[in-house]
């Protein structure tokens, strides 16, 4: 870890892949993937520090504040607004502090320590909120979001998984027998990988069933690991993970540095995954589905410079 991690304090992808943004300690800036160059940022408006940053479509913003200079304080999130260059009039005001956002087209989840509210946009800056959880202590913020409303947060018990899902009643997997670290929803909410802070085992759910159907176990390996990242592949066919051992598994990947990891898979391009740190670098790789192996770095760099 170096000071390139205090300097980013988050960094996620678009719901596209096309686009990641990242929280800074002075400022917030968003990069294309493809080619990799800064797409805006910097804004002498939003020159303070911020602890998330998640993108709506390319050019809508959710920011929290934080660092020893903060854009607001971290019950409130606000929303940076590229075309108009302003911030919103809109803003979420929370009753304790904000510890993850999760956006999904015109869908918000705001995750607390002990609940996760979901808010829609019914026109133009305005939202409405659809409903509430109440969850177990969620300090790591573990949240999915989906398009079509389908919501995955920490359930009332370990482990639990609570899935909410519009016009389905709610209902509970019980995933693990420890503490969850990581969800992730397929981009048509029909499929969950779920992973504990063992992270030993990633689990594979059919949700769109209505009741959990448990697919596969998939094995990272057999020390403990915490699993940073996880996404599935456009098709559904994969599922890429980032954890603080280094690698990446579709096909195991040692990367260059301990930072902090998200991934994704590309829009563009078949067989190829995308990795953001926080410090700064980027990665660019593609496995080979037939044969398996070790990936092929197709591109390494560092993206303030590009």
């Amino acid at each position: 870890m170096g000071e390139k991690d205090d300097y980013y304090k988050h960094v996620a992808f678009n719901h596209d892949s096309t686009r990641f943004v990242c929280a800074c300690n002075d400022g917030v800036e968003v990069y294309d993937c493809d080619p990799l160059k800064l797409a805006f940022g910097r804004n002498p408006k939003l020159a303070k520090g911020l602890a998330i940053a998640e993108m709506e479509d390319n050019l809508r913003l959710f920011l929290l504040g934080g660092g020893k200079f903060p854009l607001d304080d971290n019950k409130r999130v606000v929303i940076w607004d590229e075309v108009q260059g302003r911030i919103s009039s809109k803003s979420y005001n929370c009753a304790s502090q904000v510890l993850a956002i999760k956006v999904s087209g015109d869908a918000v989840a705001i995750v607390m320590q002990n609940k996760v509210e979901l808010h829609v946009y019914v026109k133009a800056n305005e939202t409405s909120r659809i409903y509430s959880s109440v969850t177990t202590c969620n300090l790591r913020g573990v949240c999915a979001l989906s398009p079509g409303y389908v919501l995955a947060i920490p359930g009332l018990s370990e482990g639990e998984v609570r899935i909410h899902a519009a016009h389905r009643h709610p209902f509970s997997i019980n995933a693990h027998a420890n503490t969850l670290s990581c969800l992730a929803l397929s981009q048509n909410g029909r499929f969950l990988a779920t992973a504990s802070v063992k992270g030993t085992v990633v689990k594979i759910y059919s949700i769109s069933t209505g009741w959990g159907e448990k697919l596969q176990e998939l094995r990272r390996g057999k020390d403990k690991a915490e699993i940073w990242s996880m996404a599935f592949s456009p098709d559904n066919h994969w599922l890429a993970l980032t954890s603080d051992k280094c690698t990446i598994h579709v096909f195991k990947f040692q990367l260059k540095t301990k930072s902090h990891a998200v991934v994704t898979f590309s829009s563009k391009e078949p067989y190829t995954i995308l990795v953001a740190c926080r410090n700064s670098t980027f990665y660019k790789l593609k496995f080979d589905p037939a044969f398996g192996g070790t990936m092929k770095q197709e591109k390494y760099c560092i993206f303030p410079e590009v």
